[in-house]
């Protein structure tokens, strides 16, 4: 795991705007920012560096004014974590592995498709249109003009008929739908329309 871990970062960094290699240690720059989570080194895997390699590290940072700064998995290297401590290195977080396997997998309880619910009651009315319009809770045709649908107010069109919950044809235009309301003309007045459980009949008392 340590070598997998510390082979990545060398791959990570080799990727920076500005790369330097040297004595064993891969350097990656951002230029333009001190930030030191953008300037940093790390070892390459098994490297066993010298003084003389730590000192020539040392100095790539110094002379970018940037603060000399390492991350890596110790275990890859072993070598690498005293000679630093002894150029004057401290440590300055430790942090652990997160890991998953095939073992400790844990799907989600419902990896399922959401279920997306209809609702059993449709609402459509048409306010404050000129021209042509038609609203419908399923709509099929090929009608120019104004298509509403889930819009609430009171209709106002020009001059012609209204036709309501129809399958009508109306020169070359054919509509059809559930609960098409097409309106061309002057009509002037509310359409609404309702779309649910039919109300259960009541018994006739006489």
């Amino acid at each position: 795991m340590d070598i997998q871990v510390q082979s990545f970062a060398v791959t990570n960094l080799r990727r920076r705007p500005v790369v330097v290699e040297t004595g064993g240690f891969v350097a990656g720059f951002t230029p333009g920012t001190d930030n030191p989570y953008l300037n940093y080194a790390t070892p390459l895997p098994g490297a066993k560096p010298t003084e003389q390699d730590v000192a020539a590290l040392i100095g790539i940072f110094r002379e970018r004014g940037l603060l000399p700064r390492l991350e890596f998995a110790p275990q890859a290297a072993p070598a690498v974590a005293p000679a630093l401590r002894a150029a004057g290195f401290g440590t300055e977080a430790v942090h652990a592995y997160l890991v998953c396997t095939p073992r400790t997998l844990t799907l989600p309880r419902s990896a399922g498709s959401p279920h997306v619910e209809s609702p059993t009651t449709v609402h459509n009315s048409i306010g404050d249109v000129s021209g042509t319009s038609v609203q419908a809770s399923d709509f099929s045709g090929d009608v120019g003009g104004t298509i509403v649908k889930s819009s609430h107010g009171t209709v106002h069109t020009g001059s012609g008929s209204v036709y309501n919950n129809s399958r009508h044809v109306s020169g070359d235009r054919y509509i059809s739908g559930t609960g098409t309301t097409y309106t061309e003309g002057d009509h002037h007045g509310d359409v609404h329309q309702r779309f649910g459980e039919p109300a259960r009949p009541q018994d006739d008392r006489r």
